[in-house]
């Protein structure tokens, strides 16, 4: 299915948030997403979330999300091997912020 066909099918159904949208517009942001899906290869977040974002502000909040999941991912690894009370030292220590 192209994204075109796609975006025809989008802006038909009821209740979204593309509903009623023209269909170029949202024909653009589904091309907008393959783009951002094939610069973040990595990229599990739902692109159809951030639908009246343009490319630039998609690619800033993939950044900042992918971001803030490899800190989150440090901070699980640093509980996993020291335990909660030492991760929270060590994260303090480097960033000032403490962990929940």
């Amino acid at each position: 299915m192209t994204n075109r066909e796609k975006a025809e099918q989008y802006s038909a159904t009821p209740f979204k948030r593309w509903s009623g949208k023209p269909v170029e517009q949202i024909e653009q942001f589904l091309n907008d997403c393959d783009t951002i899906r094939a610069e973040f290869q990595g990229c599990t977040f739902d692109l159809n979330q951030m639908f009246p974002m343009t490319l630039e502000q998609m690619r800033e909040e993939v950044a900042r999300l992918t971001k803030q999941s490899k800190r989150r991912a440090g901070v699980k690894a640093l509980k996993a091997k020291y335990g909660h009370e030492i991760a929270d030292k060590i994260v303090f220590k480097h960033s000032g912020r403490h962990i929940r």
